[in-house]
């Protein structure tokens, strides 16, 4: 029988080279996990218009929303009807899409475009997440408030301290 000695680290007690290993895996292999319920946010919003998602992709720096809205789903909609604060999943991008379409509406009256402008504001929105979420001290705050522990290397190595 052999026995191995293996050292393990935290993540703040890495060296630099180590830590960046350490982030790669990070982004290689957690995927953002917020995107279901983007989906939900949106669908909620176009369905407050009566409008249907035919297609999104919000995950590769270019994303985009699809819709079937025409200026037939925006006749009659006032501006005082809308509910500027309306959080109908309980996900805060429910507040990027409310609010931005209730202000843009309020600044041109023109509910159609304050509609469009509110999906773009909404893809741009969750890019800024993404971007955070894979930032260098995210990934540090989350892998040191979950205490991954990693080899001197740098590899994640799956250890619980009892």
């Amino acid at each position: 029988m052999e026995v191995v000695e293996l050292q393990i680290f935290q993540f703040k007690e890495l060296d630099e080279q180590a830590k960046q290993k350490a982030r790669e895996w990070y982004r290689q292999g957690i995927e953002y996990p917020w995107f279901g319920e983007a989906k939900d946010s949106l669908k909620a919003f176009c369905d407050h218009f009566n409008v249907t998602v035919k297609d999104w992709n919000l995950g590769d720096g270019r994303g985009y929303v699809k819709t079937d809205a025409e200026q037939r789903h925006f006749r009659g909609v006032k501006l005082s009807e809308q509910d500027r604060d309306a959080m109908p999943t309980g996900v805060w991008l429910d507040a990027e899409l409310f609010q931005h379409f209730y202000h843009e509406f309020k600044r041109t009256g023109d509910a159609k475009g304050a509609f469009d402008d509110a999906l773009h504001n909404f893809v741009r929105a969750v890019a800024r997440d993404v971007d955070d979420y894979y930032s260098e001290e995210c990934i540090a705050d989350t892998m040191e408030a979950n205490e991954w522990t990693f080899t001197k290397e740098g590899k994640f190595y799956p250890y619980w301290p009892k």
